[in-house]
């Protein structure tokens, strides 16, 4: 069993390598490369400016949860957390490293419980927020009865999240799944119900300022598309950008890396956005993300080395 699970992620890692390899096939890479390197480097400044602003916002997020649950870390120390787990969750299946931040405010003196608490809902408002755009896309762009199969797919997510976090599937999971470790844990409880029920003007704030995040990673794939020449409305770009994101974090593989770039294609290929320049953005977008994610992860690791030694 054990030898399994290590295998998993290379594998998973093997499946999105193998997806870019077929898309690359299919499209061609020098098509590709060519599209790429005609883009101007000020839209390239451009769009990487735009993804510091997305991480000060997602840094602010979380920084309005702890605050409300009167957990005090500073927002530079926040940041720094942040772009740690942000670098991890990059390569991990389903972004779930970026659950790493519980261990960094472990640090701090933040038990695992509220932290858990503050991630599980800064990930619900984001469900939230990229569910509400991604229906949008399916009633826009797919014909009646496969957006009504997907949008209930969705329902149903949230539905099984919502029985999760009753008493007695709480109950059965800290019995049979974290057993021993239910301890480490406590607090989550009190801190997730203290958000939803004394704190609900917070919530909605956050799920703005959620809307907002994406928003700015939208107009990254837009500005790429007027470096390509293509004209295509913003909204149309939000919410299929919204709609890949949100059927990526499908844990199947690294980071949902090829599944974005293979749901992306099929939908502007709905709007008449020829496959070439819809795979050239993704691209960038990918050497845009995972480069400094890598970058950033290198630099945790040396400078966690030397302060051990």
């Amino acid at each position: 069993m054990k030898v399994l699970k290590k295998l998993v992620f290379p594998f998973k890692i093997l499946i999105s390598f193998l997806v870019l390899f077929l898309l690359f096939k299919n499209i061609g890479l020098s098509e590709v490369y060519g599209q790429v390197r005609s883009v101007n480097g000020a839209y390239i400044l451009g769009i990487v400016l735009l993804l510091i602003i997305v991480w000060i916002i997602g840094t602010l997020n979380i920084f309005i949860l702890i605050r409300s649950a009167d957990i005090k870390i500073k927002f530079s120390k926040l940041f720094k957390f942040f772009l740690i787990s942000w670098s991890i969750g990059s390569f991990l299946p389903g972004r779930v490293g970026e659950f790493y931040l519980l261990r960094l405010m472990k640090k701090e003196g933040v038990g695992y419980g509220p932290s858990m608490a503050v991630s599980v809902m800064d990930k619900l408002l984001t469900f939230i927020c990229l569910s509400i755009l991604t229906v949008i896309a399916f009633v826009v762009l797919l014909p009646t009865e496969n957006m009504i199969n997907l949008i209930l797919v969705i329902l149903g997510c949230f539905l099984l999240f919502l029985i999760s976090m009753s008493g007695k599937v709480r109950g059965i999971l800290r019995k049979y799944v974290l057993r021993k470790y239910a301890g480490k844990f406590k607090g989550f409880s009190k801190t997730f119900f203290f958000y939803v029920k004394k704190r609900k003007k917070m919530l909605l704030l956050n799920l703005l300022l959620t809307f907002v995040k994406w928003l700015f990673s939208a107009v990254a794939f837009f500005i790429i598309f007027l470096a390509f020449g293509v004209k295509i409305s913003l909204f149309t770009v939000l919410i299929i950008t919204s709609a890949t994101t949100l059927l990526s974090f499908v844990p199947i593989t690294m980071s949902g890396l090829g599944v974005r770039e293979s749901i992306g294609i099929f939908l502007y290929s709905l709007i008449g956005v020829e496959k070439t320049l819809v795979f050239s953005n993704y691209i960038l977008m990918d050497i845009r993300n995972y480069f400094p994610a890598f970058l950033i992860f290198v630099v945790y690791l040396f400078l966690n080395k030397n302060k051990k030694s």
